[in-house]
């Protein structure tokens, strides 16, 4: 994990994990909880891009079967996420980030259990990618919902 407060974070993601953008993860680290939300992905690898195009190359004029070495290792995914920080049960502006080796997982219903006492206005469920967690009701509070007359 690297990045900057003001900027985005960069999450190694696990091989084969299923993260897309969209979804909101969880860092928890130095006491604190870290919500990121997913803002793009891309390939990266260890390997230099002279060598990954003569795989390639031939892969595609003689087709032949890569096997690589380590190619959990060597061939992954990024994540790029913005911090969404939550503090007293409302959203603001992230003041740190968290370590290195912080332990990132996806969100689960329970992440958003402060979201229950909030609003009397019902407007959906949360979105999370192309999924949403429909047991998490996102409302809105009525009184900055009606004008006064």
């Amino acid at each position: 994990m690297g990045g900057s407060v003001g900027d985005k974070l960069i999450i190694r993601l696990k091989n084969e994990s299923n993260v897309d953008v969209g979804d909101l993860l969880i860092i928890e680290d130095k006491g604190l909880k870290f919500y990121v939300k997913v803002i793009n992905k891309s390939i990266a690898s260890l390997v230099p891009g002279q060598f990954i195009e003569e795989i390639a190359g031939q892969n595609l004029e003689y087709d032949e079967s890569i096997n690589l070495f380590d190619e959990k290792e060597r061939f992954y995914q990024i994540a790029f996420a913005k911090i969404l920080t939550i503090d007293k049960n409302r959203f603001v502006p992230p003041r740190t980030i968290p370590s290195f080796f912080a332990k990132v997982s996806k969100v689960s219903s329970d992440d958003f259990k402060f979201l229950e006492k909030k609003g009397e206005i019902e407007i959906g469920c949360l979105r999370l990618g192309t999924e949403s967690l429909k047991s998490v009701k996102i409302k809105l509070p009525a009184k900055d919902l009606v004008s006064h007359h």
